[in-house]
């Protein structure tokens, strides 16, 4: 809230001079040479908070800014540049020259503004916020320091600096900070391979996980003051931002994957999934990595992590034998279904022993049904004899799941074991097969 009116009445005096109030507009910059202290620094307040739909009243602003600070009056005054920085918040320069104007009272306000510029108009001027900002990150003012972050997150991908800076801050000793930086990281989503190994840094500075081998109260072999509640899981929603952030980096973050693997053995279930999600973004289908994900996928009891892992081995079109059993696994539990079924339809394993075991999964589920429909079809014609002999199933869903993978390859082969079904008690069953035995025989037609 600021200072003379309320924040609701703030907001009502700015809905109504949006709202068509140009004559009113006019009434209060009429008014605000002539206003008391507190009316004219309310009114100050309230064309400020309409921001660059009050640029007509800066002439009268400025005058009251100066001519009231040099007759002593700060309140007026400081309210009346206040309001002069947020109307003019869509002038880049403007406000990167208030940030760098060195007083201290005018930055909470640019800062505030820089946060609401556009995606567009913060990549545009990147270098200049971050050599604007870079000095209020090392401030000892917190809230100073989440501003800057706040704006900082606004800037999109591919800056290297900015993805840098914030990523520092993720080891900043202070939980507020650390989870501003959290958040900027997360709407900046950083690409550049430069942030890999501060990121890095940061999860082996708060490894504090007794699951990996590091009790709390002990870092780096020495004594260290155990951590309140609040703190610990500070510590959690950082080292998740950093694994997810080197997993959006992809590639460039290889040399990251030794202490993201460390993740999967984590003892907090949100770490261990987004571990499995990291390395699959990453994309190194080396062996310890595809053992991990596969011991993840088939034992973790987490259907969550269960399912990360499932998608990791899908990324990495891994194709050993004891993944495509995990996976096989996986489609047993209706948690894991949907991921293990989309993993095998992107690894496209040999047809058999699993288009069976793909179509015996399919259930009422629409969603997961066209998960494991896709997955058939992406296996190709290979799948065709699987699914003709599914069709004989007196399953209701697996017979569903058959007919529409077959329609979708135009398994002319399988028009005898369809048209058997056309007539079939069971309305699903039925409405698949006339839907699968119309498509194939148009494409016949159409020879």
């Amino acid at each position: 809230m600021r200072s003379g009116l309320e924040s609701w009445e703030l907001e009502w005096l700015a809905g109504e001079l949006r709202a068509g109030g140009e004559d009113l507009l006019r009434r209060l910059i009429g008014k605000l040479d002539g206003a008391g202290k507190a009316d004219a620094a309310s009114i100050c307040e309230a064309l400020g908070l309409l921001g660059p739909d009050a640029k007509s009243a800066l002439p009268a602003l400025e005058a009251i800014a100066n001519r009231r600070g040099w007759l002593g009056r700060p309140r007026e005054a400081g309210a009346a540049r206040a309001a002069i920085i947020r109307i003019r918040g869509d002038e880049p320069e403007f406000i990167l020259d208030a940030l760098r104007s060195g007083q201290d009272w005018l930055r909470p306000i640019a800062l505030e503004a820089m946060a609401d510029w556009p995606r567009e108009t913060a990549s545009r001027h990147a270098d200049e916020m971050a050599e604007a900002l870079e000095p209020l990150l090392g401030a000892t003012d917190l809230r100073l320091i989440g501003q800057a972050l706040r704006a900082l997150s606004h800037v999109g991908p591919g800056h290297a600096r900015v993805e840098v800076m914030v990523a520092r801050k993720l080891a900043y000793p202070s939980a507020s900070v650390m989870r501003a930086a959290a958040a900027a990281l997360r709407d900046i989503c950083p690409r550049t391979p430069e942030i890999v190994a501060p990121l890095t840094g940061v999860l082996r500075m708060w490894r504090l996980d007794p699951a990996m081998g590091l009790e709390p109260g002990h870092r780096d072999g020495l004594p260290w003051p155990a951590d309140p509640r609040w703190m610990a899981e500070s510590r959690r929603r950082v080292r998740s931002t950093a694994i997810w952030a080197l997993g959006f980096v992809g590639a460039a973050a290889e040399g990251a994957v030794p202490v993201v693997l460390e993740h999967l053995a984590s003892g907090a279930a949100s770490l261990r999934q987004t571990a499995a999600t990291a390395l699959g973004g990453i994309g190194v289908a080396s062996p310890e990595v595809v053992d991990a994900l596969t011991l993840t996928c088939r034992e973790d009891r987490t259907p969550a992590v269960c399912r990360a892992a499932a998608g990791a081995l899908g990324r990495l079109r891994a194709r050993d034998a004891e993944v495509l059993a995990a996976l096989r696994h996986a489609l047993a539990d209706i948690g894991t279904r949907k991921s293990a079924a989309w993993a095998l339809g992107q690894i496209r394993p040999p047809a058999a022993g699993c288009a069976s075991a793909l179509v015996a999964a399919a259930d009422s589920n629409r969603d997961r049904r066209r998960v494991v429909t896709r997955a058939l079809v992406r296996m190709g014609p290979e799948t065709v004899p699987a699914l003709i002999d599914a069709l004989g199933s007196r399953e209701r869903w697996p017979c569903v799941a058959a007919a529409e993978a077959l329609a979708e390859l135009r398994a002319e082969e399988a028009l005898p074991a369809l048209e058997k079904l056309v007539d079939d008690g069971r309305a699903d069953v039925r409405a698949a097969t006339q839907q699968a035995v119309t498509r194939i025989g148009s494409q016949r037609r159409d020879r």
